[in-house]
């Protein structure tokens, strides 16, 4: 499924959109929001895998559940400024249940009100 996000932090606006190849002729979607200077940003993945991409880090875990959806949030302390959301992604199967959101210099607050009005839509 696609992220689509109904709820977006001030001063945010889509700046990237990057179709990647998967494995099984799938296709990944990363598109990325940000304010002019790119400090403040929120990623959207979908399909591909975040953590993997990001295994060389040491996260901490919480979960949490937002929007009526299970979330686990990742956090390191490699990279402070950064938060991963794992969004739930029921009845989806590999490599499509691979769902991400990731912020970078934005509150914990605002990462779960764009959570809260995150939708999965289905790719046509």
């Amino acid at each position: 499924p696609d992220i689509a996000l109904t709820a977006m932090p001030p001063g945010l606006t889509k700046t990237d959109s990057v179709v990647e190849a998967l494995y099984g002729n799938h296709m990944g979607y990363v598109i990325t929001y940000a304010d002019a200077d790119r400090r403040r940003q929120l990623k959207t993945y979908s399909g591909v895998d975040l953590m993997d991409l990001l295994d060389d880090l040491d996260f901490s875990t919480s979960d949490v559940r937002v929007g009526g959806r299970d979330v686990v949030l990742h956090r390191t302390t490699a990279i402070p400024d950064m938060l991963v959301a794992e969004v739930e992604a029921a009845g989806q199967q590999p490599p499509c249940d691979n769902l991400f959101v990731q912020s970078r210099h934005l509150p914990r607050g605002q990462v779960l009100e764009v959570l809260r009005g995150l939708e999965l839509r289905r790719v046509r």
